[in-house]
C-alpha cells in the first residue's frame, strides 16, 4: 500500500469540503475519504486547525501557480498603456476568465475561498499579499494608472490598469457569483479530468461556462450604452427617500427583541447563532424568549420577514418615481443600498449568508413569499429595459445576481471605512457594471 502523505490528506480535505457544501469539516470525514483512521491523520497533523492551515497554504500555492500559467508567467509585469481602456477591459476579462476556470475546475478550493478567504475580512485583505508573495502581484496589475505604490508587494512600479479599484472588486464578485451558480447547478459529481486539481474536476462544461462568464462580465445585462449614459445619477440620488410608511404588525417588545437578534446575527452569522446568545443580548432569560417566539428559527424568521417587507416597501416607493426603465433600476439599487448601509446588522447577516450561498434564515415553508431572493425578484419585476437584443425583464437569476453584487459593493470598504461612508460613486460604478459590464471603462 502506498504511504499516505500530507498532500494526500490535504487533497482529501478539499474533496470533503466540496462535497459537504459549507458544512464544518471534520477529521473523521477526511479519514473516511482516505479509508484510514483518525490516528493515522494525527501522525501528519496534530489538529484540525493544523490541517486548515495547510489547506490555506496549499490553496494559495495552487491558485497563484494557475494564474501565473494563465498569464504566461510574465503578463503581470506587462507594459500595457495605462490610459488604454481597451487594454484595461482585456486585462479584466483575461483575469476573470482565469479566476473562473480555476474555481470551476476545483469546487473544494472554491468553497474554501468563500468560507475561509472571501468570507473573512481579515483573510480577504491578505489575498493580494499572499498572491504577491508567490509572484502574482495584483496590486501592480490592477492599479489606477500612473506611477505609484503597488498593492501586495509594496514596490514602486508602473501601474497598468486604469480601472477604479471598485471595478476590480466588481469583476471578482461577478466571477464568484457565476461560479457558485454553476457548481450548484451542476451538482456534486466529481471525476478525474484534465484539470487534475487536488479536489478533482467538477461536472461543469468548462468551455461553455467560460463563454457565458466572459459575456456577462464583458457586457453585463446588455443595456444600451447611450441610454445608460443619459441617467442623471445626482438627480436620482437626491430623489431617494427612506421615510416610507410601514406597518410591521409587531409590538414594541417584539421589535426590541428582534433588534437584539439582528445584533447577534451580525456578530456570529445566521448559522451559528443560538438562543443563549439571543438571551444574553436582549437581557432576558431563555424562558422569557420562548414566551414570545416558538424557537430559534422562529426568532430569525420574524426578524428577516420584517426587514424584507420594509426593504420591499422602500424599493417599490422609490422605483415609482420614474417611468424611465434605466432610472427605475438605479432608484431601486440605491434605495436598497441606502437602507442596508444604515442597518448594518442586516447587511452583515446577509453577507455571511451570501458567501455560503444560503438564505440568511433557516429553511421554512412560510418564507416562500418573504425570502430575500424572492423579494428582489419581485422588486425588479416590471422593469422592462430596452437592450440591443430586445426588451429585457428581470428573471430570478438576474435578481439574485444584482443582490449579490449590491452586497458585494457595500462590503468593499477600503481602509475600513464605515458602511454608511461607501459613497455614491461605488453605486454608480456598480450600476454601470451591471448594465454594461467592463465596457463601463469606455468613455
Amino acid at each position: 500500500m502506498t504511504k499516505m502523505t500530507k498532500e494526500d490528506i490535504v487533497g482529501a480535505a478539499f474533496r470533503v469540503w466540496g462535497e459537504a457544501l459549507f458544512q464544518k469539516i471534520s477529521l473523521s470525514d477526511v479519514a473516511a475519504a482516505l479509508g484510514c483512521t483518525k490516528p493515522a491523520l494525527y501522525r501528519h497533523f496534530r489538529s484540525k486547525d493544523a490541517l486548515l492551515d495547510a489547506m490555506y497554504v496549499s490553496f494559495f500555492d495552487r491558485f497563484a501557480g494557475f494564474l501565473a500559467d494563465c498569464f504566461d508567467g510574465s503578463r503581470f509585469d506587462s507594459a500595457d498603456n495605462g490610459d488604454n481602456a481597451d487594454a484595461a477591459d482585456a486585462a479584466l476579462l483575461k483575469f476573470a476568465t482565469a479566476l473562473g476556470e480555476f474555481f470551476a475546475r476545483n469546487k473544494g478550493e472554491f468553497l474554501f475561498l468563500l468560507v475561509k478567504v472571501y468570507g473573512s475580512p481579515e483573510n480577504e485583505r491578505r489575498l493580494s499579499l499572499q498572491l504577491a508573495e508567490r509572484g502574482v502581484d495584483l496590486g501592480r496589475f490592477f492599479a489606477s494608472g500612473g506611477e505609484g505604490k503597488a498593492g501586495g508587494g509594496g514596490h514602486n512600479t508602473q501601474q497598468t490598469h486604469p480601472a477604479h479599484p471598485s471595478m476590480v472588486q466588481m469583476v471578482m464578485g461577478a466571477v464568484i457569483f457565476l461560479v457558485s451558480q454553476e457548481h450548484f447547478r451542476a451538482g456534486p459529481g466529481w471525476h478525474e479530468g484534465r484539470g487534475g486539481g487536488l479536489a478533482g474536476e467538477s461536472a461543469i462544461d468548462i468551455p461553455i461556462f467560460l463563454r457565458g462568464l466572459r459575456e456577462k462580465i464583458g457586457h453585463g445585462l446588455g443595456f444600451i450604452r447611450e441610454r445608460v449614459e443619459k441617467v442623471d445619477f445626482e438627480r436620482l440620488e437626491k430623489a431617494v427617500s427612506f421615510d416610507v410608511a410601514f406597518d410591521s404588525g409587531i409590538n414594541e417588545m417584539h421589535l426590541k427583541l428582534l433588534t437584539a437578534v439582528g445584533e447577534v446575527l451580525a456578530e456570529t452569522g445566521p448559522f451559528e447563532a443560538s438562543m443563549e446568545m439571543f438571551a444574553r443580548k436582549s437581557g432576558l432569560s431563555k424562558s422569557s424568549l420562548y414566551s414570545h417566539f416558538e424557537n430559534r428559527e422562529d426568532m430569525i424568521l420574524s426578524l428577516f420577514t420584517n426587514e424584507f417587507k420594509r426593504i420591499t416597501s422602500i424599493a417599490a416607493y422609490n422605483k415609482a418615481k420614474s417611468d424611465v426603465p434605466e432610472e427605475r433600476f438605479y432608484l431601486t439599487l440605491i434605495a436598497i443600498a441606502g437602507y442596508l448601509s444604515k442597518h448594518t446588522m442586516i447587511l452583515r447577516a446577509i453577507d455571511k449568508a451570501r458567501t455560503r450561498h444560503k438564505e440568511p434564515h433557516p429553511k421554512d415553508h412560510r418564507m416562500d413569499k418573504e425570502s430575500l431572493f424572492k423579494m428582489t425578484e419581485d422588486i425588479f419585476t416590471g422593469i422592462c429595459v430596452p437592450t440591443a437584443n430586445g426588451e429585457m425583464t428581470f428573471a430570478k437569476k438576474d435578481a439574485d445576481y444584482v443582490l449579490f453584487m449590491l452586497v458585494n459593493a457595500l462590503m468593499f470598504r477600503p481602509g475600513g471605512i464605515d458602511y454608511e461612508d461607501v459613497g455614491n460613486e461605488s453605486m454608480r460604478i456598480l450600476f454601470r457594471f451591471l448594465c454594461l459590464g467592463v465596457e463601463t471603462d469606455k468613455r
